[in-house]
Order: C-alpha cells, then sequence, then structure tokens
C-alpha cells in the first residue's frame, strides 16, 4: 500500500506531467529534414556523360521525384546570369541523349571584353550521330552537360550539320574549366 491510513480514492496526487512538446515544431521538423534529405538523394544520381540532353518538360517536373529516365541536374554556378533562386532544378531525359566525341582540343574564342564560347570540334561519326539527334527533335529544347552539370539550354531550330559544338556565354575562368573538363575526356 503506497500510503497507509487513506483510502486509496483519497490518497493525494503527487504525480507531475511534462509539457507536451508541440507537435506542430516536431512536424516542421521532420518535414525539412524530409525535404532536404529528398533533395541529397535527387542530386547524388549516377554521373552522365557528357553531351547533349533533352530537356524534359513533362507536367509538373520541377515537384515530382525524377523518373528512371530522367535525371535532376543543377546549373553551373558560373553560368547563372540572375539570382540563383531562380534557377530550379533541371530534369534531363537519359533514354536518349547525344555523348560528346572529341575529334580535337576544345578551342576558346573571344566574342568580346568578357564573353567568350568553347568550340569543340566532333569525330565525324559524332557530327553524324548529331545531325541525326538534331533531326529527330526539331523544335524541342536541349540541355548541354559537362561534369554533371548544366551549362546551357537550347531549342533546336534546325539539325546542326557542322559536327561542332559552341558552348557559348562563359568568362574566363568558366570557359577555362569547361575546356579543361573536356580536354581530360579525349
Amino acid at each position: 500500500m503506497l500510503f497507509s491510513g487513506y483510502p486509496k480514492s483519497a490518497a493525494p496526487d503527487f504525480t507531475y506531467s511534462l509539457p507536451k512538446p508541440k507537435i506542430i515544431c516536431m512536424k516542421k521538423i521532420t518535414c525539412l529534414f524530409m525535404f532536404v534529405l529528398a533533395g541529397a538523394m535527387a542530386f547524388s544520381q549516377q554521373k552522365l556523360e557528357d553531351g547533349i540532353y533533352l530537356l524534359d518538360q513533362s507536367a509538373g517536373n520541377r515537384h515530382n521525384s525524377p523518373a528512371p529516365q530522367r535525371v535532376a541536374i543543377r546549373f553551373n554556378p558560373q553560368f547563372i546570369e540572375e539570382d540563383p533562386a531562380n534557377y530550379d532544378p533541371l530534369f534531363v531525359a537519359t533514354d536518349e541523349f547525344f555523348a560528346f566525341a572529341n575529334a580535337g582540343k576544345p578551342v576558346i574564342e573571344r566574342q568580346s571584353k568578357q564573353v567568350n564560347r568553347v568550340l569543340l570540334q566532333l569525330t565525324g561519326t559524332a557530327a553524324e550521330k548529331l545531325k541525326a539527334f538534331t533531326a529527330r527533335n526539331l523544335l524541342k529544347k536541349i540541355v548541354v552537360v559537362v561534369n554533371n552539370e548544366a551549362l546551357a539550354v537550347y531549342k533546336i531550330d534546325k539539325p546542326v550539320a557542322s559536327g561542332l559544338v559552341v558552348i557559348t556565354k562563359c568568362d574566363g575562368q568558366a570557359c577555362r574549366q569547361i575546356a579543361k573538363k573536356l580536354r581530360d575526356t579525349i
């Protein structure tokens, strides 16, 4: 017997209850954790080959997790011209793409005082594949991907028959990094 002399129903209540944690706060922390985890998983995909990929513009693709045939990638920070918050992740289709096959070392060509471009000459076979790829995907948007990062988004208005890939609008440092990366893949 806990308290002798008191009837069980009249025993003093010495229990202390702790304040209940705010469930709303815990839910917010859990949601934040899940958001960060999902973001990390979305960008920890397999290594993409350097090349040209179709931009996946399916409805709601910015808010869905990547499908097996698409991968989320980010823009290379050196190619972002505005506020980085305005650049959502891009989803690229991995079932059909064009991988770079360099015929020589990439060349940096100066366009103006601060703007350069990288020129990449393709092998004869790769040039034919690029021409076929661009002919099949007329009026679609493509993403130039180097080192798992988007460098540019273009719309195909005609088949590319020259065998020359041009990556435009990069400053000196960004162009040198891209050229070095492409040189390392030769």
